[in-house]
């Protein structure tokens, strides 16, 4: 993506989804819409009338959170000595990093995995920091915080410190069950925090992600203990945050295969499993196809990719998140003082207003995949911060927990984006999106007027500048 943007000039775009994103229909109006306006005080979504779901001032304190995960990454690709062996190449160093980060502090699956449930209780924490941004991006880590970190991990609690000490990963090898430590990088990309990982055990047997992953999964298949037992990926449904009964299910399906079972000269119910399918990922997808529906058959063997206690690729994640942080850096959002003026909050009202008018489609179209652009997408991420509401709020106003999905094919989000704009023109009468020329003004409200709709009209059309590859 290339964005060149600034305030005598704002877009020349070439992006994927949007220029200037135009809007929907608040309200019946008589009157012309005047330059800056207030949010009405509830919104319509679906069925039903609700209170704002995400507000300015959150929006701007996300965008606040956003500019400071772009001010580390931007240390970690400055910081050429910081990691031996990858001191000319920035992105490998900061992919690198983000491995780091993630083998720190881990923060998933805190429903299904027992030992991870005290984690739950952060996610009513981001509320207050929307409120309040300034206690998480400047505020100093408490003494005994820092103490405490470094006396049970025994590394250093800076991330920039702790890369010269935290070089390797303890793994279990699969056969032998002995404790092996794997360099996080190796000169020939073979290291844990590398694509091609693989290391050869005291056993003499081979070890990958792939094999840790089959690992992982069999001694899932052997956890008595609910919730542990259940397998990835089945207790969440898009009506029940906890649908154990479905998790059951999929997990009698998976028992009742007695090819996994059948005896062997070994007593270890995981060691019997894993010599039924001979070591071999491949043959476990085998099994695992003639006792899952494709769909969840995929869901579920996607959680078992390592040896890692969450069910998604957090690095994976990360890394896409940056991308969405680039844009935002890229349009100058996240520079201190960008919305601060009245003229200029309005972009925000209209993120807002947009982002409700998204939900309302989504509750109307439950079968269909619906693509953002990105003023809709920063409301989203948002709403997500506040997890606690965003699962009630979806639940009731939607009907369904709606999955931000961000890892779908090139092709299909482009076709997906273009049924969107379709879909939303024909439901909203307003264009979702416009291919437009720079506009004049020195901010983004000065810019924003000149999109506004200077007659009267039925319906107010709320203008929101975005971005897009689709005019390049």
């Amino acid at each position: 993506m290339e964005i060149r943007s600034n305030r005598a000039s704002l877009v020349h775009v070439r992006c994927r989804y949007f220029v200037i994103a135009a809007c929907f229909r608040l309200t019946e109006m008589t009157d012309p819409l005047p330059l800056y306006t207030t949010l009405p005080e509830t919104f319509t979504i679906g069925r039903y009338s609700t209170r704002h779901l995400v507000r300015p001032d959150q929006l701007k304190a996300h965008l606040q959170l956003l500019a400071a995960f772009n001010h580390l990454k931007q240390r970690v690709v400055a910081s050429e000595s910081l990691i031996a062996g990858l001191e000319t190449d920035s992105e490998k160093r900061w992919v690198f990093f983000v491995n780091l980060a993630v083998e720190r502090w881990y923060a998933e699956d805190t429903m299904r995995l027992s030992k991870l449930k005290p984690l739950t209780r952060f996610s009513d924490y981001f509320p207050t920091l929307l409120a309040n941004p300034d206690l998480l991006t400047t505020d100093t880590p408490q003494y005994e915080r820092v103490s405490a970190w470094e006396r049970r991990t025994q590394t250093p609690y800076d991330p920039f410190a702790s890369t010269g000490t935290l070089t390797h990963k303890p793994i279990n090898c699969p056969r032998c069950s002995r404790i092996i430590l794997a360099p996080f990088l190796q000169p020939d990309g073979t290291g844990y925090a590398q694509s091609n990982f693989s290391i050869t055990c005291d056993c003499a047997h081979p070890i990958t992600k792939e094999l840790l992953g089959l690992y992982k999964f069999v001694k899932n298949i052997v956890e008595p203990t609910a919730p542990d037992t259940y397998f990835a990926g089945t207790l969440h449904t898009p009506h029940n945050a906890y649908d154990t009964e479905r998790g059951h299910t999929i997990q009698t399906r998976i028992l009742g295969s007695n090819f996994l079972f059948r005896q062997t000269e070994t007593s270890d119910p995981v060691a019997r499993i894993l010599t039924n399918v001979q070591y071999e990922a491949a043959r476990m997808r085998t099994v695992m196809s003639m006792r899952l529906k494709p769909r969840m058959f995929n869901k579920v063997m996607s959680a078992y990719t390592d040896d890692r206690v969450f069910s998604i690729d957090l690095v994976g994640a990360v890394l896409r998140q940056a991308s969405f942080v680039k844009k935002m850096v890229d349009l100058r959002w996240t520079e201190p003082g960008y919305f601060t003026s009245e003229v200029d909050i309005v972009a925000l009202q209209h993120c807002v207003a947009r982002y409700h008018a998204f939900l309302s489609f989504m509750a109307g179209s439950p079968a269909s995949f619906l693509v953002p652009t990105l003023d809709i997408d920063l409301a989203w991420h948002t709403h997500q911060l506040m997890a606690s509401c965003y699962q009630s709020d979806c639940l009731s106003l939607v009907g369904r927990y709606v999955d931000h999905d961000d890892k779908v094919e090139e092709g299909h989000l482009s076709t997906s984006f273009d049924l969107t704009c379709r879909a939303w023109n024909d439901h909203y009468h307003v264009p979702y999106m416009h291919c437009g020329c720079p506009l004049p003004g020195d901010t983004i409200g000065q810019k924003l007027k000149h999109l506004l709709p200077s007659s009267h009209a039925t319906s107010s059309k709320l203008l929101l500048l975005s971005q897009s590859d689709a005019c390049a």
